[in-house]
C-alpha cells in the first residue's frame, strides 16, 4: 500500500482495508474496533482509493 490509513474518525480505533464484494473484487475501509464497527459503505475497485477516500478528513487541512 502506498499510503497508510489513518485511525477511524469516530472511535480513534484501527483501520483496515475490507472486502466489499468478492464477486466484483471491491473493497471498502472499516474501523477493526468492535464496538464501533463502522464502514464507509462506498465501495472501490483499488486499495489505493479506498485509502484516499477513507483518509479524507474535512476538519484536516492535509485532505
Amino acid at each position: 500500500m502506498s499510503e497508510e490509513l489513518k485511525p477511524c474518525p469516530f472511535c480513534g480505533g484501527k483501520a483496515e482495508i475490507i472486502m466489499f464484494n468478492a464477486e466484483y473484487g471491491t473493497v471498502t475501509v472499516g474501523c477493526t474496533n468492535e464496538e464501533c464497527d463502522i464502514t464507509m459503505g462506498k465501495a472501490f475497485f483499488t486499495d489505493e482509493e479506498a485509502i484516499q477516500h477513507w483518509n479524507r478528513r474535512t476538519n484536516n487541512e492535509n485532505n
